[in-house]
């Protein structure tokens, strides 16, 4: 029984932060099209970063998972996670700056 409690446990941690990484690519898109708008561009380049990522969240974790089979594992790397999406709100308008910043001044 303990074992079935711990699978269910681990397949609903990766569907849910997977669910949580596509909710926050719609926000994302939201903090990008003020700046940049939200045209075809804009949305590509989000889907295609946030998928790019998944991929390699999955299968690094996937391997890390195999190499080390215990589910308190995956606490650390989530646990991580965590504190840059808690930061996301605080750091994301200052790197959207500076970053607007740099380029008017490369184009001078």
């Amino acid at each position: 029984m303990n074992f079935v409690m711990l699978r269910t446990a681990t397949i609903a941690l990766v569907f849910f932060g997977g669910f949580v990484v596509m909710v926050l690519e719609m926000i994302g898109v939201l903090y990008l099209a003020k700046d940049f708008g939200s045209s075809f561009y804009v949305w590509t380049s989000q889907i295609g970063v946030i998928l790019m990522a998944l991929s390699l969240g999955y299968a690094i974790g996937g391997a890390l998972a195999d190499k080390f089979q215990r589910t308190a594992f995956l606490a650390a790397p989530l646990a991580i996670a965590g504190i840059f999406i808690f930061c996301i709100p605080q750091l994301s308008p200052r790197l959207i700056n500076r970053y607007l910043e740099l380029k008017r001044r490369a184009a001078i």
